[in-house]
This record gives C-alpha cells, structure tokens and sequence, in this order.
C-alpha cells in the first residue's frame, strides 16, 4: 500500500514540476560554480551522486556529468552555499548533451537541472 502512496506522489511532484518547467526561466542572474553538488535521484534514493557544478542561479544548475541524463529525472540536490549554510532542493533534469572537444571527440557532457 505504501509502495502505490510513493508511486502517487513522485507523479504529482513530475506533474508539478512540469508545470513550471512552463515559465520563462531566464531572467534569473547565473553564476560561475566550481563545487560539487550530490544528487540523490528518485529512481534510486539510497545512492548519492556527486556531479560538478559549472554555473548556477536561483532557479537551475548546470553539472558536467559522465553520461547522458534523461530528460524529466527527478531527484533532490544538496550543495553548500557558504557561511556554513547547506542548500536541499527538488530537481528535475530539463536538458542534457555531450561536449565536444577540439578534435570532435566527446569529453563529457552537461545537464541543466531545474530546482524548485
């Protein structure tokens, strides 16, 4: 029963979050960002993923990551924001892509992650 009350949430939080993802979201301020963030996806809440933080603002951070991210993954992300303050907040991947090198090889790839 617990299992189905999970299920019905986790859609209603992708529901939400997708409504969101609606709004204009540029006219937020980004910063440069090397640090690292850990993610805890909800596929898997029992393993925390550590990514590298390039930029971020109000409303998203942009990670280098080692694969392809889907599109609509949903997780929690905490970070460190200074003076000792420590940052939770839901995330859903909005864009994903490789980076290419000089040579046309891909290096990594970055994801945009939308916070709410």
């Amino acid at each position: 029963m617990e299992e189905c009350h999970d299920r019905s949430a986790l859609l209603a939080l992708r529901r939400a979050m997708a409504a969101a993802l609606a709004e204009e979201r540029r006219h937020n301020t980004r910063f440069n960002a090397y640090c690292h963030v850990t993610v805890r996806w909800h596929h898997e809440p029992g393993e925390a993923k550590q990514y590298e933080a390039l930029d971020l603002s109000e409303t998203g951070i942009r990670v280098k990551t080692d694969g392809v991210l889907p599109e609509g993954l949903t997780g929690r992300v905490r970070w460190s924001s200074g003076n000792h303050h420590e940052e939770d907040r839901p995330l859903m991947v909005v864009w994903s892509r490789p980076i290419h090198s000089p040579e046309g090889e891909i290096s990594h790839f970055e994801a945009g992650l939308r916070l709410f």
